[in-house]
């Protein structure tokens, strides 16, 4: 098997997320997630962040808008 750096695990995680790695690929990073706890940080972000990007393209009703804005321009 193929030993990854964390370097080829940034670059690759996405690929990951996306379902696109090939079997030998996918085993090769969970294998160095398994022991590196620096890239499983970095995975469990890059999952937060995709999360956070996904529930933005959905519509907001006009309440949770308001809430938002304020959240983010408080006394607007």
């Amino acid at each position: 098997m193929m030993r990854l750096t964390c370097r080829e695990v940034t670059e690759r995680a996405s690929e990951l997320l996306d379902g696109t790695l090939s079997p030998m690929e996918r085993l090769a990073l969970r294998a160095h997630l398994a022991v590196c706890r620096n890239c499983r940080a970095y995975l469990t972000q890059l999952r937060r962040t995709v999360a956070a990007l996904r529930s933005l393209a959905e519509p907001l009703a006009e309440d949770e808008a308001e809430r938002l804005l304020d959240r983010i321009l408080p006394g607007r």
